[in-house]
């Protein structure tokens, strides 16, 4: 497998050693360790409600160790009314949770990978993204 570099590397409030279950703030993101040794972190929402885009990168560094995204947790980005740019950069995502897109703009457009187009774009039609909603 090909080592691939963070993508947002910016420092976690609480430095040192991650642990199971907690959230660290990244940049505008907030993240939550799922399994240490397999280095997995769900993306739990935005540090404010009121940003206009996201970018949910595939990987991000807590405590000088590199973990990856694999999830979207429930609720993640439920009422950002403001929100109407998301980039998904993670190819290993698995899961979404519920209503992790509801109450977001009409006019939202999301980007994701070309390599997962079809599967990602069925996994977030079902979790609150509007109708209106363009997936590129």
């Amino acid at each position: 497998p090909v080592a691939i570099p963070p993508q947002d590397t910016a420092k976690p409030t609480d430095p040192g050693k991650a642990k199971k279950g907690k959230v660290y703030t990244i940049g505008k993101n907030k993240y939550r360790v799922r399994n240490v040794t397999q280095k997995q972190v769900s993306f739990v929402g935005l540090k404010k409600k009121s940003s206009k885009s996201l970018t949910i990168p595939s990987s991000v560094k807590i405590g000088g160790k590199v973990y990856y995204v694999t999830e979207i947790e429930k609720k993640a980005c439920i009422n950002c009314k403001n929100l109407r740019h998301i980039t998904i950069l993670c190819e290993k995502l698995q899961k979404i949770g519920a209503k992790a897109f509801k109450g977001i703009s009409k006019k939202v457009v999301v980007k994701v990978p070309k390599t997962k187009y079809k599967k990602y774009k069925k996994l977030l039609r079902g979790k609150g993204l509007p109708e209106k909603a363009k997936v590129s």
